[in-house]
């Protein structure tokens, strides 16, 4: 009976791993794409919802290593003292997933957060420098350019006068000098504002991550629990 018990405990603690490692796989996908779309809209961004992101990619990725390896004790070792360690490693990756998940529910919820954003962008369309262009100049153009869109809410708000950046041309040839050429009508320039991109790009996205991550934290100190349910209540797995 004993055999039996042991046999099940450990198909149930592979399964279990392996479906550990597969969510935390998502979650490593899911911050990745965020980072990767945060990434684009460069100075606007604050370095708190990096750290988050950053976070969860590290503590994901270590997961999965993780849930590997209980594969591996699990059906190959079978040592109380590898599981316990095992464990251990585990509590702490909770920790670790459930504080920056914490972080960044906060960060979503603070209206603070999305005004700082939302102001970032608004001073980057007041203090644009069309006579002498830098390095901040520059930046702008480049989040226009990789995120499609110009100003904040809409391009004719955003730069009234009808001067506009050369990062929301389409294409570099309307561009002359630092000033952008085409026009709305033309459909030669990015109408949409960044804002509202920034909006329907990263908020559910970054939700969803959040949300998950959160789920997936529970369901890893679930599979820690039962991990030591098992190697507790076993005789299958002896020292």
């Amino acid at each position: 009976m004993g055999c039996i018990t042991g046999i099940v405990a450990k198909s149930f603690l592979i399964a279990f791993n392996v479906v550990v490692a597969v969510a935390a796989l998502i979650v490593l996908t899911l911050a990745s794409i965020v980072q990767s779309t945060l990434e684009g809209y460069g100075h606007d961004i604050p370095q708190d919802a990096h750290d988050v992101c950053i976070g969860l990619i590290s503590a994901s990725t270590f997961i999965i290593c993780l849930g590997a390896l209980g594969v591996v004790v699990s059906c190959c070792c079978g040592n109380k003292l590898f599981l316990y360690t095992y464990f251990v490693l585990g509590v702490i990756l909770v920790v670790i997933t459930l504080v920056f998940a914490g972080m960044g529910a906060t960060d979503l919820k603070n209206e603070e957060y999305t005004t700082y954003i939302r102001t970032q962008m608004e001073n980057d369309t007041k203090n644009y420098n069309f006579v002498a262009p830098g390095d901040y100049e520059a930046s702008i153009d480049k989040i226009y350019t990789e995120n499609q869109c110009c100003g904040v809410d809409y391009f004719s708000t955003s730069y009234p006068t009808g001067k506009l950046p050369a990062g929301c041309c389409k294409d570099t040839i309307d561009v002359q000098g630092t000033i952008c050429k085409g026009t709305a009508e033309s459909g030669k320039i990015y109408t949409q504002g960044c804002w509202e991109k920034f909006t329907d790009d990263v908020i559910d996205m970054a939700a969803a991550t959040v949300n998950f991550a959160i789920f997936f934290g529970v369901l890893l100190f679930a599979l820690l629990t039962s991990t030591c349910l098992c190697v507790k209540c076993t005789d299958a797995m002896p020292i």
